[in-house]
């Protein structure tokens, strides 16, 4: 079975094709395995043939024999089983077929098998004509969203009219596309004001989030899927938003395959919730609180991700607290965030920072100076082996003006091979 949007789940797809496979199978007495569902998978881009879909599960088993040969795959018509181009879906109609598999489509009761595709050829020709058929409804169907995406764009553009129910979590589309608005939802509006108006005084992000969660003050969005209290993963995004200002920001893969993130921006798209030189204010105050290169006074984290709370072993974060005295700080993430950690305690990070990196030149100095005994043994070794090859090769030229001195004695012949034997 297969359809293309979970909507279909709870339609007549579902049940159509499913009281169709088990009427056959027990005409038939065949025994029927229902497992092989792909519920929301589109057969015209091919991904109902990725390993994680059913089909193409099935595949594999086909080609590793788990499936024998003989074996009947079912399914409503063609169309279910491939939307792609004709030359890939006829690939994969003969590649079962090869495998000794026989399709029945169940609409129209045909039997497809090796067997009675060489018997019958034309067969093969109306599987190829139902194919053909398929993909090109595919294709008009996805031109057919593409345009009418364009042109919900175009009026968005125009005349400012919502495209879909999606918005910020701030707003609220009240009446449906066309003919509804984005309105804004007061108590969250008045959230999102704070942030920026905080970050623009120089707060950070870790900063805001603590306040909002100790507040307790009610989360949505990303902060209301992990746990009911606030991320400042989520709030960063929230203030990085151009919608907060207005604009709509196209992103993502349209219907028909074209790249969103090509499209314009529309401004006046969404209410403004503040003016754009306040957004782009706090995006400067933000980039500012970067410990970048060449930022007065500002500290880069050396110890991100190596020391850990010694109660709930969250990593400690770095805490900023040069605006309004104290210097640098370390703290339990999760205590920072008001997430269900009590060690609050707050350690100097300058001292934390020192007893690290003393300790890291310590174990450097200890490597260092146990690789310099041995370099040094080694050297030593050295020095005494060439010592010895010195004195040896010196022993050697004495023989040899010796042996050719005396017109080379058996004896003294043997005392030069003795010494280059050595």
């Amino acid at each position: 079975m297969r359809f293309s949007t979970p909507e279909q789940a709870r339609g007549e797809s579902f049940r159509r094709q499913i009281e169709a496979a088990r009427t056959y199978a027990a005409k038939n007495g065949l025994v029927l395995d229902e497992s092989f569902r792909d519920e929301g998978v589109s057969a015209f881009k091919g991904k109902h043939r990725d390993e994680r879909a059913a089909l193409g599960a099935f595949l594999k088993r086909v080609e590793s024999g788990d499936v024998a040969k003989g074996s009947y795959l079912l399914v409503e018509s063609l169309d279910r089983l491939s939307r792609e181009e004709v030359v890939d879906a006829l690939e994969l109609f003969l590649g079962l077929t090869r495998n000794g598999i026989i399709i029945v489509t169940l609409t129209d009761q045909r039997v497809y098998s090796r067997a009675s595709l060489r018997a019958d050829q034309t067969q093969l020709i109306i599987s190829i004509v139902v194919m053909s058929r398929a993909h090109e409804e595919s294709a008009l169907k996805s031109k057919r969203v593409s345009d009418a995406w364009a042109a919900k764009r175009q009026r968005a553009a125009d005349d400012k009219q919502a495209m879909t129910a999606r918005c910020p979590g701030w707003l609220e589309l009240v009446g449906g596309p066309k003919s509804g608005e984005y309105l804004e939802i007061p108590k969250r509006v008045e959230i999102v004001q704070k942030m920026f108006a905080d970050t623009i005084a120089g707060l950070g992000r870790r900063s805001i989030q603590a306040k909002l969660n100790a507040d307790q003050v009610p989360t949505w969005g990303t902060g209301k899927k992990k746990g009911q209290y606030w991320h400042d993963s989520y709030i960063a995004k929230i203030l990085s938003n151009p919608a907060t200002f207005g604009r709509y920001v196209p992103r993502g893969k349209l219907a028909g395959g074209s790249d969103a993130t090509a499209e314009a921006p529309i401004d006046d798209y969404f209410p403004a919730i503040i003016n754009e030189e306040t957004y782009w204010a706090a995006q400067a105050a933000s980039k500012a609180r970067g410990f970048g290169r060449g930022t007065p006074g500002r500290r880069k984290n050396l110890l991100s991700g190596l020391v850990r709370c010694e109660a709930c072993n969250s990593n400690l974060v770095f805490i900023d607290k040069m605006v309004s005295g104290g210097g640098h700080k370390l703290r339990c993430g999760r205590a920072h965030a008001s997430a269900g950690c009590d060690h609050r305690t707050m350690y100097d990070y300058k001292k934390v920072e020192y007893a690290v990196v003393f300790g890291l030149g310590q174990r450097r100095k200890a490597l260092i100076d146990a690789a310099n005994d041995r370099q040094s043994q080694a050297q030593a070794a050295l020095s005494a082996a060439q010592a010895r090859r010195e004195g040896i090769e010196r022993q050697l030229d004495n023989l040899i003006q010796l042996v050719q001195a005396s017109g080379g004695g058996s004896r003294l012949g043997k005392q030069v091979q003795a010494v280059k034997s050595r």
